[in-house]
């Protein structure tokens, strides 16, 4: 919740400050890759030296230049263009988008966690869009 809490407020913030694209991007990841780099390196050296070098490649790829950089842009172009209760929640999706992905892709099964999880998400987003409505419940 806090997570999420953190980037609606950050993607309000972008469409309020209407920074440009590029640098705030490359502020968001240069400044997470120089906290992150450092810290993945002392705390998982022992793993990383094991680990195969092509599934160092595919997650550098995925986590830097998918999820770090082209997630990032996206986000702040949708903050510009969204009105500001959509695009707010939109990091929220993240979970069910991975999560929707993980089961085409690699053919996944959710577990009970990830379904409620996913449900929960939804019925919020349904709830923040007006979808349901207090007055359809009280007078039911």
């Amino acid at each position: 919740m806090v997570v999420g809490a953190m980037w609606g407020g950050y993607t309000v913030l972008l469409r309020l400050w209407q920074i440009p694209m590029i640098e705030s991007t490359l502020a968001v990841t240069g400044g997470s890759a120089v906290i992150a780099v450092p810290l993945l390196a002392i705390t998982a050296s022992e793993t990383l030296l094991v680990t195969p070098s092509s599934a160092i490649a595919l997650q550098v790829f995925m986590q830097g230049l998918v999820g770090g950089i082209i997630s990032v842009v996206t986000l702040i172009g949708a903050a510009r263009s969204l009105p500001v209760h959509v695009s707010a929640l939109l990091p929220v999706f993240t979970p069910v988008v991975a999560l929707g992905i993980a089961s085409v892709v690699l053919d996944a099964v959710p577990n009970t966690a990830e379904m409620l999880g996913t449900l929960i998400i939804a019925t919020a987003f349904m709830m923040s869009r007006g979808i349901f409505q207090r007055k359809k419940w009280l007078t039911a």
